[in-house]
């Protein structure tokens, strides 16, 4: 039986990090508990934060529903993995995780110069794979990412019915589109936006 979340007619999937691809909340609680204990700047907030949160990496477990789609289309679709957290904080959790050497490329918080809810991260992302933004699906769990999936002219397949974030029915602050298993693309595609090191990448 196809799952819900299969993608539709997509030439390339990307996938949200945090909440979607894993279930990192409880690790992120103990992290950011152990981070705020000083008041210091929130850039140093950020960098005790994923520093704490490396030392809980071992308690992030894979998303089971997100990881059954993965499986399914490697080797079939390229996927890229596409955050706004910390490239070092995803690649030393990922040892820990079935997704290693599942995806062609991984776009984070350090690669653009806008997080989400911009586009950003999602057009570097396509852009990389070399696929056109209206040809990627998008897997997410916040209404800022379904944000920024939609403002790069994509597919968005909203997962948080199917990892416990809200239940079956329950409707996203994204729009009167949102659907809980799957976003229809509503926006068209943007300009070129100017990376980080990256450079500029090619909108729709």
């Amino acid at each position: 039986m196809l799952s819900p979340l299969a993608p539709r007619d997509a030439d390339g999937l990307l996938f949200d990090w945090d909440g979607t691809l894993v279930d990192s909340q409880g690790a992120n609680y103990r992290a950011m508990a152990e981070a705020l204990d000083l008041p210091i700047p929130v850039r140093e907030i950020v960098a005790r934060c994923d520093e704490h949160f490396l030392r809980q990496a071992h308690r992030v477990r894979a998303h089971p529903a997100v990881l059954e789609i993965v499986r399914t289309y490697h080797g079939r679709l390229p996927m890229a993995v596409a955050s706004g957290g910390s490239r070092t904080v995803i690649s030393r959790t990922m040892r820990h995780l079935p997704y290693a050497s599942l995806f062609s490329t991984v776009v984070t918080r350090e690669d653009v110069e806008r997080g989400k809810p911009a586009p950003d991260i999602f057009l570097l992302a396509a852009h990389r794979l070399g696929i056109a933004p209206e040809r990627c699906a998008v897997y997410e769990d916040s209404d800022e990412g379904v944000a920024a999936a939609l403002a790069a002219g994509m597919t968005v397949i909203d997962v948080r019915s199917h990892t416990g974030r809200w239940p079956a029915g329950s409707r996203s602050r994204a729009g009167p589109m949102a659907r809980p298993a799957r976003l229809v693309r509503t926006c068209p595609p943007l300009r070129p936006l100017r990376t980080g090191p990256g450079g500029v990448v090619a909108g729709g």
